[in-house]
């Protein structure tokens, strides 16, 4: 698997915890607005919710867990490549920065 498919795959398993978090966030307003309409029918919504909001923690945190566990583990293989390769990876730095320093110095220059 090459690198830019494992960063895509890191990213990937950062939006899916994303997207837990807000579903999480969701699920608080919910349980928020059953509270406020009806005290009996809230407390049966409000387990429900509770349930949900559990799985959904759960998944998140899993989620979480596999992403970093995917970044430690890229981290220590680009780690591992440097140390291998020092001056080659000082050559591709410096290279990448210039590029990127052109890229934002034409991005002023054609803003102003």
């Amino acid at each position: 698997m090459s690198t830019t498919t494992k960063s895509k795959t890191v990213s990937r398993r950062i939006d899916q915890a994303a997207r837990s978090a807000h579903h999480l966030h969701a699920l608080a307003h919910d349980a928020r607005s059953a509270i406020g309409r009806n005290g009996a029918q809230a407390a049966s919504k409000l387990e429900s919710l509770r349930d949900s909001f559990q799985n959904g923690k759960k998944a998140a945190v899993t989620k979480v867990k596999s992403a970093a566990t995917a970044v430690r583990a890229q981290a220590a293989r680009v780690d591992k490549t440097i140390r291998a390769k020092p001056h080659q990876s000082l050559g591709i730095a410096a290279g990448a920065g210039l590029v990127a320093g052109y890229l934002i110095s034409r991005r002023r220059s054609s803003a102003s």
